[in-house]
């Protein structure tokens, strides 16, 4: 097994992200226009007022409205399937660029024959972070004669742990995704990714850190600028808050995707 540096594939996520502004700028306008679709939806089902409350003389009774929860649960499933989209156009032009010329058109009529791979891919990389909801439902069996505190040590010492085994489980497959570009098939590249990343799980999440720290930091600058902005007007204030969130994402997509692909590309031994 290769050696690898954590920072090293860092750094060649970086540049390779903040070197190919064509690319950012089609996963911006993909996550642009799927936000603003998302809000104009949203602002017609009214949301905010999701749930109702009616007071009485005697007790507070409380109405949900079926449209805006259909809506708000229409609109994450469709923002869920964005995203999916434009984490496949970005594998499929990091390959392009690395084996042949880059056709954004063709990188974009080609994600349909990845796309369900990727759909259940993904789905297997979340299904573990279901384990850390476990301990909620533990409250149900923690005997009643256990003290608040003790109950409360029980609760937060199994949902570490629970939540530890999922990021370990999601840091093992995450190669999946790169490996199924060049496989399309969907367990043999789960079971490569958990085979090559032996070893290299610690170096996965230091470069998963980072990258978050960095998307982080750049929310964090581009809030602060636009904040004057922000406090003038409503209308100008959704437009910066749909650009922030959606450039945020797509920088956040590119440097994990080419992390990835870099970390697996180094552990085949490819350049």
């Amino acid at each position: 097994m290769r050696k690898i540096s954590a920072i090293e594939i860092f750094s060649k996520a970086f540049y390779f992200t903040f070197s190919n502004f064509n690319l950012i700028l089609l996963i911006f306008l993909i996550h642009a226009i799927a936000n603003t679709i998302s809000t104009i939806i949203l602002h017609y089902f009214n949301p905010p007022y999701l749930i109702s409350y009616e007071y009485t003389s005697v007790t507070p009774t409380f109405s949900i409205s079926k449209e805006s929860l259909l809506a708000q649960i229409g609109v994450g499933i469709f923002l869920f399937l964005t995203s999916i989209f434009s984490l496949i156009v970005i594998f499929l032009y990091i390959f392009s660029k690395k084996y042949k010329e880059i056709n954004i058109k063709e990188i974009i009529l080609n994600t349909k024959n990845y796309y369900f791979g990727f759909l259940i891919l993904i789905l297997v990389l979340l299904s573990p972070f279901i384990l850390p909801l476990i301990p909620l439902a533990l409250m149900f069996f923690i005997p009643f004669m256990l003290t608040p505190l003790v109950s409360f040590l029980i609760l937060l010492i199994s949902f570490l742990v629970f939540l530890i085994i999922s990021i370990y489980i999601n840091l093992r497959l995450t190669l999946s995704l790169p490996i199924y570009l060049e496989k399309k098939k969907i367990l043999e590249s789960l079971k490569e990714s958990w085979k090559i990343t032996r070893g290299n799980v610690l170096k996965l999440f230091l470069i998963e850190i980072l990258i978050s720290l960095i998307v982080f930091a750049l929310y964090l600058v581009f809030l602060i600028f636009s904040l004057p902005f922000l406090l003038l007007n409503k209308l100008l204030a959704n437009i910066l808050e749909l650009f922030i969130s959606s450039f945020s994402i797509s920088i956040l997509q590119i440097m994990l995707a080419s992390s990835y692909t870099f970390f697996y590309f180094k552990l085949k031994g490819k350049k």
